[in-house]
Formats: C-alpha cells, sequence, structure tokens
C-alpha cells in the first residue's frame, strides 16, 4: 500500500497522474490496463508481491533470491545494504551512510495543478508519438518546475487511506506469507510511519521523470 502510494505521489507530482487521491487511482486501476496505460500507472499490480514472488519461484530457484522489506533499509541501512552486497559476493563494508529523506513534493490538488499536469501529460504524448521532438525537452522541465514550486513536502499515507486499499492487497498478503514462510501480518494493521522518510527536497535536487534518473 505504501508502494502503491509512493508511485502514485511520484507522478501527481510529476503533473502525469489525473487522480487526485491514490485511493481513486487504485479504484480506476481496472480500466485503465483495459485503455492501454503503461505498466507504471498499474499501482496495484507493481505492488502484489505475493503473485510476482509465487511466479519468480517457477524461474528461478530460492537460493538465488534474495527477499528484504523496505523498512529494514530505513531501520538498519548499513546492515540492510551489507546483507545485499554480501549476497551478491561483494565486499561489504563499505556503505557507513544512507540519505534519511524522500524528497518528493506534493502540490496541492488546485487548478493551477490540472492546468500544469495537463499540459504536461500532453507533452510526453507528444514525446511518445515523435520521440526527440524537441518540444519535451524546451516544455518539460519549466513545468514540472513551475508545477511543483512552493509545493508541500511529500506526505505520508493515512491510515484511512491504508483502511481503503487493504482489499486491493489483503488477498496477496497472504499469498506472500504462504509463498514466503514470513509473517507480514503487520502489513494489514495502522503504522506509526507510513510512506517511509518524508522530508523536504534539498535544494537544487529534483526528482526522476517516470522512473527516469535525472
Amino acid at each position: 500500500m505504501e508502494r502503491a502510494h509512493s508511485n502514485w505521489t511520484h507522478l501527481w507530482s510529476a503533473g502525469l497522474e489525473p487522480a487526485g487521491d491514490v485511493v481513486s487511482a487504485c479504484a480506476e486501476e481496472e480500466s485503465r490496463i483495459d485503455a492501454g496505460w503503461s505498466a507504471f500507472w498499474h499501482y496495484v499490480g507493481l505492488g502484489r508481491y505475493g503473485e510476482q514472488l509465487e511466479h519468480l519461484y517457477t524461474l528461478f530457484p530460492r537460493e538465488q533470491v534474495l527477499v528484504f522489506r523496505y523498512k529494514d533499509l530505513l531501520d538498519e541501512p548499513e546492515k540492510t545494504l551489507d546483507r545485499i552486497v554480501a549476497f551478491l559476493g561483494a565486499e561489504t563494508g563499505l556503505v557507513t551512510s544512507v540519505p534519511r529523506e524522500n524528497v518528493t513534493a506534493h502540490p496541492e490538488p488546485t487548478l493551477r495543478h490540472r492546468l500544469l499536469g495537463r499540459a504536461l501529460r500532453v507533452v510526453t504524448a507528444v514525446d511518445s508519438a515523435l520521440p526527440g521532438h524537441p518540444l519535451h525537452a524546451r516544455a518539460t522541465v519549466p513545468l514540472e518546475r513551475a508545477l511543483q514550486r512552493n509545493a508541500r513536502a511529500r506526505r505520508p499515507l493515512t491510515w484511512e487511506e491504508r483502511s481503503a486499499l487493504l482489499p486491493f492487497f489483503e488477498s496477496d498478503v497472504k499469498l506472500l506469507e504462504t509463498v514466503t514462510g514470513e509473517d507480514f501480518s503487520d502489513w494489514l494493521m495502522p503504522r506509526e510511519s507510513s510512506g517511509g522518510r518524508v522530508g523536504g527536497r534539498p535544494t537544487g535536487q529534483h526528482q526522476a521523470r517516470n522512473g527516469r534518473a535525472r
């Protein structure tokens, strides 16, 4: 659920998500898939880890797959990264500090946001239809900066939103427990902190655009 919210927030901030809240966006997923929306907008499907791991284990032996939680990266980042590095057979102990904040901005759902977001989606559509068209390079960055100007820091997922999203994921969490043999019941309960670390964006830092590094 936090993954879906993070994905939605990223695209909302970039002006590429028309639905004003993550619950509405998830409710529209089936119709979006039927309409041919790209997989990056499949907020529910991308977070159904039980289905994904069940399929993955039909392709690779379990000893070739490392499963860990995002919360491990938050709570014990150095230890978790060493675990990943050791699994890959590389040298451990090289990472001594990890950034603690998610820097995605959260523009308010105003008329200005709707208009700027619509303009960004038009520009993105032009880039998809005519790759390399100069309109994309010239218009995207100024539009994104205008969209995110004076925006608040990324907001965590509320318990009310988590409650509304539970029906989309509950059966898959049970499947995940069966597939991994681990307990994920905490994913279905209230949390003191939802959505990872949040905070203001450092000066001069910009978020990725639709999954592509900047």
